[in-house]
């Protein structure tokens, strides 16, 4: 793990992952190649406000 041990207390659940892809895959294609994506960004321009539920551990989702 790249934080040790400490590293797994702010660190966010794969589905995060998962739902950006999805947001990806959803776009035309023409719009969104050769880009880069951070998952964080892909799914606030999806409209998601709250990433928080992706958090392994909730109460330290804003560290």
């Amino acid at each position: 793990m790249l934080y040790g041990s400490d590293g797994a207390l702010h660190s966010r659940k794969p589905e995060v992952m998962a739902d950006a892809a999805y947001a990806i895959l959803c776009r035309d294609a023409r719009q969104c190649t050769g880009n880069f994506f951070i998952d964080e960004d892909v799914l606030v321009d999806a409209g998601v406000k709250d990433l928080d539920k992706y958090a392994c551990h909730p109460e330290n989702a804003q560290n």
